[in-house]
């Protein structure tokens, strides 16, 4: 049989598929790391005068940071030397810079700003790279991180608690709100890995179908040489 005939077995072919999906993936998920630096530096300036200076520096610092290592990755997937273990990475970067983020924004606005949506996006980033496993982490840290800042803030005083009516009309923040966030926080990372999971199954049985085809007819041709 000649070389061309030579079939790869199917696994190395799916698993050859997913790296090539994987560096697209991670690709992408750049893209949104420096639009969502962007963001960040667009909120930075907007609570300037609010916070004290030294946690302005910061986070301008942790901006930075971000938008460094999204363009140091875009050099380095450039060069084709992507690693398996390089999306792992960029999940961690993402959720504790966004946690750093938050925190630093100090106070009551660390658990009322809108920012926290962000922990959703960046779990639902990690759908898109193929591995439950990766989606199941984000979701772990952000929650992680989360519960962190509020023992801190515990710790520290520097929030007060009150009802769910005063964290509208006053700088006050409700327990029950932050205990939802987490909640919400949960369910979405709990439904974000099995749809991760399940997305990758099935383009795993679209790919195996596609090679069992390619395979039948491979399989002819080898017939018809030999008749």
């Amino acid at each position: 049989m000649s070389k061309e005939n030579h079939w790869t077995p199917t696994a190395e072919l799916i698993d050859r598929y997913f790296q090539v999906e994987e560096v697209k993936s991670e690709r992408y998920t750049n893209l949104a790391r420096l639009v969502l630096t962007f963001f960040y530096f667009i909120i930075i300036l907007g609570i300037k005068k609010e916070i004290p200076e030294l946690s302005f520096k910061v986070l301008v610092w942790a901006t930075a940071a971000s938008m460094i290592y999204s363009l140091w990755l875009c050099y380095y997937l450039r060069k084709g030397s992507y690693r398996w273990w390089l999306k792992y990475v960029s999940v961690a970067v993402d959720i504790f810079i966004l946690s750093f983020f938050l925190y630093q924004i100090g106070s009551y606005r660390t658990f009322k700003t809108e920012a926290f949506m962000l922990y959703f996006i960046w779990i639902g980033l990690a759908v898109v790279r193929f591995s439950p496993k990766l989606t199941f982490l984000a979701g772990v840290l952000s929650f992680v991180c989360y519960v962190l800042m509020v023992f801190a803030a515990i710790q520290t005083g520097s929030v007060e608690f009150g009802t769910i009516t005063e964290e509208f009309t006053t700088q006050k923040v409700s327990g029950i709100n932050i205990g939802l966030k987490l909640l919400f926080l949960a369910l979405f990372t709990g439904v974000a890995t099995y749809v991760s999971g399940f997305y990758k199954k099935l383009r795993e049985n679209i790919i195996e179908g596609e090679i069992r085809k390619e395979k039948a007819k491979q399989l002819s041709d080898v017939i018809k040489e030999i008749a």
